[in-house]
């Protein structure tokens, strides 16, 4: 499978009107709010929706509510985001735990979608921050045990607290969400855009460039996260990595390989 993930920075917002002619051999997955963003604006129907915090995505759910003939892109998380109570446990913290009424719509939400088919749970999921505190960090480190086929580790490196200025908490969503999953669905090839460690969201306020706070030092602990996943862990993955996002959008380039967004579309 070549799979196209894509995220909610500047690179995606100013190349997303190309995908409408993307190679059909190419499957997309989206993150956060870039579903139903990518279906409102552009029109273009994702293949795969994922996410990490069940704030980023009550959006997306209200959509799906309130559209009830919409495509509903399959829904592919760990088993952690089934509830608020286990991501609290095993994950970190989200704004949405202020708002109990959301809290019950995302649940409600979750439940409805698996259900009906739309949704599936990577059963063998385990989040870096449970491996740590179980006292097994080479799980996480040791690329030997952590692709041995008995689990599927989301987070880069081991936890070491839910603060911003952790290093467990300084991790791009590409790859602390993506490449696990990609690694779940047996993905070949995983094209990057959107990811961009620099600049805006689609969420950002107008004139105000919020990703990562744009500090250099915060950003180079992002990209370290990315090295092991396109240098050391290839032989044990599989997985061909490139960015798609050009220089001017991200410093993604300096530790992936980079194709031209032209390069997948028909």
């Amino acid at each position: 499978m070549k799979l196209l993930a894509i995220a909610t920075g500047t690179s995606f917002q100013e190349l997303g009107h190309k995908l409408s002619r993307l190679d059909q051999d190419i499957r997309t997955i989206g993150v956060h709010r870039v579903f139903p963003y990518i279906k409102e604006v552009h029109d273009i129907d994702l293949d795969y929706w994922t996410w990490a915090d069940p704030n980023a995505v009550t959006d997306g759910l209200d959509y799906i509510e309130k559209n009830p003939n919409v495509k509903v892109p399959h829904i592919i998380i760990p088993t952690w985001l089934k509830t608020l109570d286990r991501f609290n446990k095993e994950a970190g913290t989200s704004p949405i735990n202020r708002e109990p009424a959301k809290v019950k719509q995302y649940e409600e939400g979750v439940s409805k979608l698996y259900r009906e088919g739309k949704l599936t749970f990577i059963e063998k999921s385990i989040n870096s921050r449970v491996l740590t505190e179980q006292g097994e960090v080479e799980t996480i480190t040791n690329p030997e045990k952590r692709f041995d086929g008995n689990q599927i580790v989301f987070g880069t490196v081991p936890y070491d607290g839910r603060i911003a200025e952790s290093q467990w908490g300084r991790e791009n969503k590409f790859t602390f969400n993506i490449m696990p999953t990609a690694t779940f669905m047996e993905a070949k090839e995983v094209y990057c855009l959107g990811f961009d460690n620099r600049g805006g969201r689609i969420s950002s306020p107008p004139g105000h460039d919020q990703m990562n706070h744009n500090n250099e030092s915060i950003i180079r602990d992002y990209l370290n996260k990315f090295k092991p996943w396109s240098n050391e862990w290839k032989s044990y993955h599989g997985i061909d990595i490139y960015s798609v996002a050009p220089d001017k959008f991200t410093p993604n380039n300096t530790v992936l390989k980079y194709k031209q967004i032209e390069d997948l579309l028909v």
